[in-house]
This record gives structure tokens, C-alpha cells and sequence, in this order.
């Protein structure tokens, strides 16, 4: 099932909604006045990616030629650790309700999450999570002081970064370009924490259709990050890890439902 959803706030609670119960995914409605064709492009440009994904399921899978070397959970180590960002996509939702309620909480680590979603969408978003975690959760603003505890989720059309501003770590939103078709994007995200944070980060790429990701983890490793990326059977889409992993940039390649164990393990 995919959904074609409204922009309006039942219309984000209702997608929601579905994807709580299984659709794979969503398609925003255009709004507004606007020629039919135009329209029927937008639609068409969105949603013909989804249906692919649906069909050709086997384009996913890595080469047989290259393995991956799983490592145990017995092999994490206690990391330092001040943030922790994550990169979702299709399948994210429902991944991240699952994921975020597990992690341990009152650790001083701060999670960062760009899901790909549009305006609206990511503000419902987070008042769900936010029902659903330990953690505080809201759509980040522009400004905002950087805190522990606290999981902001990037606003749709915005690209997130954390920056320095005199003494203070805060959190800046701005519209620049699309990145690998995105805003907000992951890369954006992760080169903001790789020059901020240096090793004392830690990377998630979870579930998502194409790369969006993959170059802002290598900068974070570049500077000491660790770096997980889901696995292809339990990924919805496994076109974003699977970009990581093919890049050689995972520390871990766990399912989903291990993740969280891992996460924990490192902040305890």
C-alpha cells in the first residue's frame, strides 16, 4: 500500500496512521491551483520510484562478490559519545518508532534524525514519537540551543546542521540546494556532526530508497565516528545502508531489531 496524502494536518495523521499499519510509503498531493499535467508530473515523479521499489526488490541486494563481515554485539566497545544521527527514509517511520523507544535514556547524548518527509509531515512526526520515547521530541528550530536528551527531527524542506556559535552549539535550518534530491538531507546532517563532534558521534542509516548519506558518514569516519547501517532483511529499502555498506564505511550492519542493543551497549 501506498499512500497519497493531503498536505493538512489529517492528512498527515492518517498517513501516519497507515504507515503504522503496514503501507510502505506515502505520496504528498499537490496543493493549490495548478495545470492538471503539472500536477500529474509531480505525482508521477514520486511515486514511479516507490512502485520500482515494490518490483525490483532484487536490484537491493549486494553483489555476491562482496561480503559484509558481521560483528557481534559482544564486540562493542563503550564509546564517548555526544550525539547520535540518524539518516531514514522509506520504511523510516515505522523503523524509528520501533528503534527510538529502546534506547537508554538520561545519557547526555542528543539524537539528531532526518527523515525524509515533507513540511507538516515531520511536525506530526515528532509529536508521535514524542508520545512514544523517553526522550524530549520535537521538529528542530532554527537557533536552538543543542541539547542532551533531546531528539530533533529535521523540518521537511529544511536541511539541519549543527554549528558553533560562540559558546554555544546550535542548531541552524536553511534551503540550500537539494542534495542527492533531498531536503532535508542526511549529508548535510552528518558533515555538520563530523566538524563538530569528531569521533564522539555515532552514525545510523537506516531503511531508504538511494545514497542519501553515504558521503556525510564518510566524513564522520574521516574524524573517528562509528558508523551502523541496517540490513537488508530488515530494511524496506535497502538503498541507503546498502550505499554505506557497499562504501566500506559500517562499523556494524545489524537488523533493526538489534540496533538499539548495540546503542546502548556503547553509551553504558
Amino acid at each position: 500500500v501506498i499512500m497519497l496524502s493531503i498536505h493538512t494536518t489529517r492528512g498527515a495523521d492518517k498517513t501516519l496512521e497507515a504507515l503504522s499499519l503496514g503501507a510502505i510509503d506515502f505520496v504528498e498531493k499537490p496543493s493549490g491551483p495548478g495545470n492538471y499535467q503539472a500536477h500529474f508530473k509531480e505525482i508521477r515523479e514520486d511515486l514511479l520510484p516507490k512502485l520500482r521499489l515494490l518490483t525490483l526488490e532484487e536490484s537491493f541486494l549486494l553483489p555476491k562478490k562482496k561480503t559484509i563481515p558481521f560483528k557481534p554485539l559482544k564486540s562493542v566497545q563503550h564509546k564517548e559519545c555526544e550525539v547520535i544521527a540518524i539518516a531514514s527514509s522509506t520504511g523510516g517511520p515505522n523503523a524509528l518508532t520501533e528503534l527510538l523507544p529502546q534506547f537508554v535514556s538520561n545519557v547526555n547524548v542528543g539524537i539528531r534524525i532526518v527523515q525524509h518527509m515533507p513540511p507538516l509531515f515531520t511536525k506530526q512526526f515528532a509529536l508521535s514519537l514524542n508520545q512514544k520515547t523517553k526522550y524530549t521530541v520535537h521538529e528542530a528550530t532554527a537557533g536552538e540551543p543543542v541539547s542532551p536528551n533531546v531528539i530533533l527531527v529535521a523540518p521537511g524542506n529544511y536541511h539541519m546542521a549543527v554549528r558553533n556559535l560562540g559558546i554555544e552549539k546550535k542548531i541552524t535550518l536553511h534551503q540550500g540546494p537539494l542534495e542527492n534530491g533531498c531536503r532535508p538531507s542526511a549529508d548535510v546532517l552528518f558533515r555538520s556532526v563530523a566538524e563538530i563532534y569528531g569521533k564522539q558521534a555515532l552514525g545510523i542509516v537506516l531503511t531508504g530508497m538511494g545514497k542519501d548519506g553515504t558521503e556525510g558518514a564518510r566524513a564522520m569516519k574521516d574524524q573517528g565516528a562509528t558508523i551502523i547501517a541496517q540490513d537488508k532483511d530488515s530494511s524496506v529499502a535497502w538503498g541507503m545502508p546498502r550505499s554505506v555498506i557497499e562504501a566500506e564505511l559500517a562499523d556494524y550492519v545489524l537488523p533493526l531489531d538489534e540496533i538499539a542493543s548495540a546503542v546502548n551497549k556503547m553509551l553504558s
